[in-house]
């Protein structure tokens, strides 16, 4: 039923964004066509009500494509998604307070699920924690571009690891800033 109503609400979102940015791109081409008369903007803008309608038209279908890829889709419904870049996804269902990142596990073959994180500088950062996992540690730091995971058991390994990467002056580590 959320998803419904939310797909519903991005729908009519789309259509809104469509209006104003079709606005706004007519408005344009009608100042360019003044100053360039003959031009392709002044053709395009002989015709404004069909011009309008083709430019919503265009950007409504762009908007509910773009709203499927990678960096549009943020969830429907009950179950947002965070796009944390190299491809990789913060899911979360019901709102709860845990976030999830599908076909990622921890050392003991756990899901990562986790309570709060953090991604600087190509590295998600971040607590474990769940109501129905068990985890041996507590924190970890997942390299996203070598796709690796180091696990933590305590917050003070966890701090001295990052300090760590962020005195490293080897050109092959990237620092914490």
């Amino acid at each position: 039923m959320e998803v419904g109503f939310h797909f519903i609400f991005e729908l009519v979102k789309i259509a809104v964004l469509a209006i104003i940015y079709s606005t706004i791109l007519l408005i344009t081409f009608s100042i360019l066509a003044k100053t360039r008369p003959g031009s392709w903007f002044d053709r395009a803008t002989e015709f404004k009500k069909d011009s309008w309608f083709a430019m919503g038209f265009l950007i409504s279908i762009s908007l509910f494509i773009y709203m499927f890829t990678y960096w549009g889709n943020h969830g429907l419904g009950d179950s947002p998604r965070i796009p944390i870049g190299k491809w990789l996804v913060v899911d979360n269902a019901n709102w709860n307070d845990y976030g999830y990142i599908n076909d990622m596990t921890t050392n003991n073959g756990n899901e990562v699920v986790m309570t709060e994180f953090l991604v600087k500088k190509g590295y998600l950062l971040g607590k474990l924690g769940s109501s129905f996992h068990r985890y041996n540690n507590e924190y970890f730091i997942y390299d996203m571009t070598e796709k690796t995971m180091v696990e933590f058991e305590n917050q003070k390994d966890f701090d001295e690891y990052v300090i760590e990467l962020k005195t490293s002056y080897s050109s092959d580590s990237p620092k914490l800033d």
